[in-house]
């Protein structure tokens, strides 16, 4: 008997070892493991065109639910999920409980001279920004490092009541974008405004990312997509809306869940969505398979997700789309080649962005009998035409905008009913595929006629800014300064004083201060041109002051 006993207390601990063993086997496989300072779950990654569906987004949140009561995580002991929903490959979801009200601050460091440390306070929905539960998206890990991440809980005098530190090996980039971009300081010595620049791409049939870049050109966020860009990101109620594929749009909380996903239908877009009334979004789209392009405006009901036909100018400019032409190596007309969208709820309009006219459009009334309101363009190439009686008067002696991306209405109390301001990109650039008889040059002074510039051109683009009054019917020319030239694509951003400009065909982006010299200038390293450049603080999002 006591020879058997001698054999189970042997047997004893292997049979311990091998449960352990079995259990940090199962662990690892699920990717769930403990580290210094809680427990760090990694899932695998799936594919992006799973990635951007409710049902992959419902399975991986009840899973993170799942994992969230496996125990009762503290500060000191947290939970820690990288890129938890797979929408931010430099994310580390962060959950855990106190005792008593608190938010969250968080420092990244790595081991780089050239990487400065990355700081920022985590916004909660609590009272006064406290909270009990905790949970955040922190953003900002720089990829193949390790990053050294250091947590201050605060209380509400912003003191600090605890702080650890975790180290957590980054993966790689899914995209091949550069993780330090090549920054060049200006003349001017004022302080670059606070926030990430979104750095959009062009179309394209494989996956896409959004970057977001810190004010030293270090990349914060990957965000991708499936085969089409961002074309610029909107806040609403705890929600970022943006486009992730070419008929698809998201809407994604502050923890990277997409919680909404809209589908187009037989629509397609192309360069711009803005809010509209009653809960919707106004999108500029294509029909799949119509012989035009880039003409249409639609609305989305982002509660119901129906989608609706607002506008299709070929009712209103149908005599202009009869004088153009397709070109030979084109199969579809894009005859007017709308690039920009702005909506005024003030009369239900909205501004239109025409490049292949060089006109800025604006519609009233859109929701029940659109109507044209005005257009801005030359009076040599609406002539002999039915609209050239919508022309607004020039104000002022300056070369008309050409080829505008990027415009944007901008209101001010100051100013009387019926006038506000218009600024836009002016690529300052003349062709016009579809209406090949216009001379631009002889129209234009000084008119770029390249996408563009090679050796010897001196080619300019503009920041331009027209006050806009309706009740005289006239627009005037009140700022305006040079920037890179760019032919095609490109934006400009008016923000707490500063200016951020893409100048897109030199895969440049750069910022001025507001008596528009430069502060700083941004080089993506790449031969291929950027769409837009904005500039977000992600506050009440990610980050709280």
């Amino acid at each position: 008997m006591k020879r058997k006993w001698k054999y189970l207390y042997f047997l004893i601990p292997i049979i311990i070892l091998a449960v352990v063993l079995v259990i940090g086997i199962r662990n690892e496989r699920s990717g769930y493991r403990k580290v210094n300072g809680g427990y760090l779950y990694r899932f695998k990654t799936e594919d992006y065109k799973t990635v951007y569906t409710e049902q992959f987004q419902e399975e991986r949140d009840e899973k993170i639910e799942e994992i969230k009561s496996l125990r009762s995580y503290t500060f000191q002991n947290s939970l820690m999920i990288i890129n938890p929903y797979q929408t931010n490959t430099n994310s580390l979801y962060v959950y855990f409980k106190t005792t008593t009200p608190s938010k969250l601050r968080y420092t990244i460091h790595v081991e780089d001279n050239d990487i400065k440390d990355y700081t920022n306070t985590l916004y909660n929905e609590g009272e006064n920004g406290l909270t009990t539960e905790h949970e955040y998206l922190l953003t900002g890990l720089i990829p193949d490092k390790v990053n050294h991440i250091t947590l201050e809980l605060l209380n509400e005098n912003n003191d600090v009541v605890k702080t650890k530190s975790i180290d957590i090996q980054a993966g790689s980039l899914l995209s091949n974008k550069k993780v330090k971009l090549e920054k060049e300081d200006g003349e001017s010595s004022e302080n670059l405004v606070n926030g990430l620049y979104a750095v959009l791409g062009n179309d394209s049939n494989k996956t896409y990312f959004l970057c977001l870049y810190d004010n030293d050109g270090i990349i914060r966020s990957e965000i991708p997509f499936t085969g089409y860009r961002a074309d610029r990101l909107l806040f609403q109620d705890g929600l970022l809306y943006m486009s992730v594929g070419m008929n698809k749009m998201a809407a994604m909380n502050r923890l990277g869940q997409v919680e909404k996903i809209y589908s187009l239908g037989n629509y397609e877009m192309h360069h711009d969505y803005i809010f509209g009334k009653d809960n919707t979004l106004l999108v500029l789209t294509d029909e799949k398979g119509a012989d035009t392009v880039e003409d249409l405006v639609l609305s989305l009901d982002l509660e119901t997700g129906k989608v609706t036909e607002v506008i299709d100018l070929k009712d209103y400019f149908g005599s202009y789309k009869d004088m153009t032409v397709l070109p030979e190596d084109k199969d579809q007309l894009d005859w007017i080649h709308i690039n920009a969208i702005q909506y005024d709820e003030e009369d239900d309009s909205v501004l239109l962005s025409s490049r292949e006219t060089s006109t800025i459009i604006k519609m009233s009334n859109i929701y029940e009998e659109p109507k044209i309101d005005y257009l801005i363009g030359s009076k040599a190439f609406w002539e002999n035409t039915e609209y050239s009686d919508y022309l607004l008067t020039q104000i002022g002696d300056f070369t008309l905008q050409s080829g505008q991306h990027s415009i944007t209405l901008e209101k001010d109390d100051s100013l009387e009913d019926g006038t506000y301001y218009l600024y836009f990109y002016n690529n300052n650039y003349g062709k016009s595929t579809t209406y090949p008889n216009f001379n631009w040059v002889e129209n234009y002074p000084g008119i770029g006629t390249k996408r563009k510039v090679e050796e010897g051109d001196n080619f300019k683009s503009q920041y331009y800014k027209y006050l806009i009054n309706e009740n005289e019917g006239t627009f005037e020319l009140v700022d305006s300064f040079d920037v890179d030239y760019s032919g095609i694509v490109s934006s400009v951003q008016d923000i707490d004083g500063n200016t951020v400009v893409d100048s897109g065909m030199t895969s440049t982006f750069t910022e001025y201060d507001k008596d528009h010299k430069l502060i700083a200038k941004f080089d993506v390293l790449n031969d291929t041109l950027i769409y837009r450049v904005y500039k977000y603080d992600f506050m009440n999002f990610w980050f709280t002051k």
